[in-house]
C-alpha cells in the first residue's frame, strides 16, 4: 500500500475507534461515555399524544374491537331481512283482528236475517220505523238521541311496550 492510502485507512480506523467508547475493566460502557447517553428526545404535539395513546388502545383492545365489528357487521346484514319479517308478522296481525271483526259482524247480520224471518222480528222492526199495528196509537218522543253517549266504541286500544319499541325500531307503519 502507498502512504497515502495507509492515512487514509488509518484515519477511518482511528475515527472508528474514536467513536466508539472504551470499555473498563469490568468489561462495560463508562457512564460518561457518547455512547450510553440516548439521543435528545423530539418534541412530540399534543396531536401525536392522542394518536399514540389511540393507538395504544388499539393494541390493548384489538380482540374486543374485531368481536364489536364483526357483531356490527351482522346487525347491519340481517336488519333488511328481520325489518321484512317483523312488517310481515305485524300485517298479519292486523289482518287476523280484522278478519275476526268481520266475522263477528256476519254473526250479528245473521242473527239479525233469522229474527227478521219471523213474524215478532218484522213488527218489532216496523215498530223501530215508526209503524202501528191496528187498534195502537204512535207516540213520538223528542229530545232523546239513540245513540247512547255512555257506550261509546274503544276501538284504539294501546300497543304492549315491546310492540310500540319494535314498531320504532324496524319502522312499521300499520295501514
Amino acid at each position: 500500500m502507498s502512504e497515502s492510502s495507509s492515512k487514509i485507512t488509518s484515519g477511518v480506523r482511528a475515527g472508528r475507534a474514536a467513536a466508539r467508547p472504551s470499555l473498563d475493566s469490568t468489561g462495560r460502557i463508562p457512564v460518561g461515555s457518547t455512547r450510553a447517553s440516548k439521543p435528545p428526545r423530539k418534541k412530540v404535539s399534543r396531536a401525536g399524544e392522542k394518536v399514540g395513546a389511540l393507538s395504544g388502545l388499539v393494541r390493548r383492545f384489538r380482540v374486543p374491537l374485531i368481536v364489536f365489528a364483526a357483531l356490527a357487521l351482522v346487525v347491519v346484514a340481517l336488519y333488511a331481512p328481520a325489518q321484512g319479517l317483523y312488517v310481515a308478522w305485524r300485517d298479519g296481525q292486523s289482518l287476523g283482528s280484522q278478519i275476526s271483526g268481520l266475522d263477528q259482524s256476519n254473526d250479528e247480520y245473521q242473527s239479525d236475517i233469522e229474527r227478521l224471518q219471523s213474524r215478532e222480528g218484522i213488527e218489532d222492526e216496523a215498530r223501530k220505523k215508526g209503524y202501528v199495528s191496528e187498534g195502537e196509537t204512535g207516540v213520538v218522543v223528542e229530545g232523546m238521541d239513540e245513540d247512547d253517549s255512555t257506550s261509546q266504541d274503544t276501538t284504539a286500544t294501546e300497543l304492549p311496550w315491546y310492540l310500540s319499541l319494535g314498531d320504532f325500531v324496524f319502522q312499521y307503519q300499520a295501514q
